[in-house]
């Protein structure tokens, strides 16, 4: 599986799409971002503690659906990077 197909993976379970669904135009990935600037992605809060993490770290992000379905995975890392440093920014500011 490559990454795109696994993103696309997590796009999948995450809507759960059946007939008659409608899709949001975004999609929440939930994030942890560490002193060095990297980004851990997880489909939910359960998914991430089930790996160790404690889920008052993560940030919710909303990715536009359109990235989330066609980006790269580095698009969408970057795409969260950048709002983690918004965000951080914002929370220190408050």
């Amino acid at each position: 599986m490559t990454a795109k197909q696994g993103l696309c993976y997590l796009y999948s379970i995450h809507f759960g799409n059946g007939p008659g669904t409608s899709m949001a135009d975004t999609t929440a990935l939930y994030a942890l971002r560490f002193p060095d600037g990297s980004v851990s992605l997880y489909v939910d809060e359960q998914y991430a503690q089930e790996r160790g993490v404690d889920p008052s770290k993560l940030v919710r992000v909303e990715i536009p659906r359109e990235m989330f379905i066609s980006g790269s995975v580095q698009e969408v890392r970057e795409y969260v990077a950048l709002y983690l440093e918004a965000y951080q920014r914002q929370a220190g500011n408050a």
